[in-house]
């Protein structure tokens, strides 16, 4: 059985009559409106550590992220730590 939304698209069968046929399409972009002319977007940064710290030792990369919190906000002011990656609205 399944459901009406799924995870992934099906892939549309190639068949001679299907060119130029409609097709629907989900995608996960949408835009984005800041109230300041000069934010141009959001920037994402990914962390890597030496010597690599797991996938699973998120308590650990949340502390050592804290550790350099300051230094950090001297390069991009305000960020968000999410996982692997900062977002920061301040390209560097």
């Amino acid at each position: 059985m399944e459901s009406a939304l799924t995870v992934f698209p099906k892939r549309p069968v190639r068949v001679g009559k299907s060119i130029g046929q409609e097709l629907k399409l989900f995608s996960n972009y949408f835009s984005m409106e800041f109230d300041s002319p000069t934010i141009k977007g959001v920037n994402k940064y990914t962390c890597k550590f030496e010597p690599e710290v797991p996938d699973n030792s998120r308590k650990v990369r949340t502390l050592i992220i804290r550790t350099v919190k300051e230094k950090i906000k001297e390069k991009l002011d305000f960020f968000i730590e999410w996982g692997n990656c900062i977002y920061s609205l301040k390209k560097e």
